[in-house]
């Protein structure tokens, strides 16, 4: 406390002397820039913490109000972003059975369009060769 008091510094300490914890604060008080006396308050640690009980109670509240609200939040977005995976996968296979089906009908045109033509050829050469027995 002396060597506070010769540094001119603001000094806090918390001691027991056996009648309860306190705290006790002091500061230097300068007339014209000299020091001239130390201003020096002692609470009992008690009564400090006594009023503080009632603010740490409603910020807990209001952390606790806090956090379950952001899991809340976050849980109801995860139950809306697996729904929207499934339904766009539902989408998926459907396009993909569409596609497939698609790619099916494509395939069996090019078949019989290929057979069409082979029939038209055959076709073609039958009547050539009628004109030139016919001539």
């Amino acid at each position: 406390m002396i060597i506070a008091q010769m540094m001119r510094k603001k000094f806090t300490w918390r001691y027991d002397y056996g009648t309860g914890e306190m705290l006790t604060t002091q500061s230097p008080l300068l007339i014209n820039g000299n020091l001239k006396y130390f201003i020096q308050l002692s609470s009992p640690t008690k009564e400090i913490l006594s009023q503080l009980k009632d603010a740490l109670f409603s910020e807990r509240l209001k952390m606790i109000s806090l956090l379950g609200g952001s899991f809340a939040a976050i849980a109801v977005l995860t139950f809306y972003l697996f729904k929207w995976n499934r339904t766009l996968e539902k989408q998926v296979r459907i396009k993909s059975q569409e596609l497939f089906e698609a790619q099916r009908i494509q395939k069996m045109l090019e078949e019989s369009s290929e057979g069409i033509k082979h029939y038209l050829d055959q076709v073609k050469e039958a009547i050539k060769r009628e004109k030139r027995s016919g001539r």
